[in-house]
């Protein structure tokens, strides 16, 4: 199969996308939404979930994502079938959080530690946004526990930079995830994942012990003095939509969380 072909994509209206890294996004997010749905409604009534999820500039208008689609407004509004598809896409949003995850959150965590911190902006309005979501759990002592952080990075066969962008939300969630398996997952597309380029994905994984792609890592590892050897989940694929890795990985990283928490008492 050609790149090009591995780019092409079918939407849930029938129009052929080509070469679109924003539609290749777009529906990796939308099979994310399974397995989190799934997980919510497994443990229903048993636990109590919050998922802060918000894209950046892919948290669509309807104006927006009509153009992503190929679907045309009609009299400024979406075809019927179009809104529908358009009001599931959006519908677990949390729009009281708009999705941020501040800065103040890690703030905190480093004054809990006696260092005094001295941010240069609003850390109440500057932070993470993984466009992919974070799903929390809520504990018995009522903290709210990350169990799966969702990013998602396209990128062309170029020197873009958006693979090390992801590094900054990396060492954010370092910070705030406190157990011995790190929830944060990963997945890269588009052209630049060939094997001619592997050394920009060794640029995320060296960090990390140069950790196994295309696999939940959920085998617990503890933080060490001079370096965090917890590694994250990471998808390497010119197109994961065609594949069943990012349901099967997302779900194995929710259910091993969920395991942990209970094991440690915190469930």
């Amino acid at each position: 199969m050609s790149t090009s072909e591995t780019l092409s994509r079918t939407n849930a209206h029938g129009t052929i996308i080509k070469n679109n890294p924003s539609a290749i996004e777009h529906g990796v997010i939308d099979k994310l939404l399974k397995p989190i749905q799934d997980i919510q409604e497994k443990y229903k009534g048993q636990y109590e979930f919050q998922n802060i999820y918000s894209t950046g500039d892919k948290k669509l208008s309807r104006k927006k994502w009509g153009e992503e689609h190929g679907i045309e407004k009609i009299k400024g509004k979406l075809p019927p079938e179009a809104e529908k598809e358009y009001i599931k896409y959006i519908k677990h949003l949390d729009t009281t959080s708009n999705g941020l995850i501040p800065n103040q959150k890690i703030i905190d965590k480093f004054e809990n530690l006696g260092i005094k911190c001295h941010p240069q902006g609003s850390p109440s309005k500057s932070g993470m946004k993984p466009d992919g979501g974070v799903l929390f759990i809520k504990c018995k002592d009522g903290e709210w526990e990350p169990i799966l952080v969702t990013e998602v990075k396209s990128q062309a066969d170029n020197p873009g930079n958006a693979i090390e962008r992801a590094l900054c939300n990396i060492t954010g969630f370092s910070v705030l995830c406190n157990q011995d398996i790190l929830p944060y997952f990963l997945i890269i597309t588009g052209e630049i994942c060939n094997p001619k380029k592997g050394s920009l994905i060794d640029r995320i994984t060296r960090s990390r012990g140069c950790h196994e792609l295309n696999i939940a890592n959920v085998q617990p590892a503890k933080k060490i003095m001079w370096a965090d050897t917890r590694p994250i989940s990471t998808i390497w694929h010119p197109d994961p939509t065609k594949t069943n890795l990012i349901e099967t990985i997302a779900s194995e990283i929710m259910e091993a969380m969920i395991t942990l928490l209970k094991n440690v008492g915190k469930l």
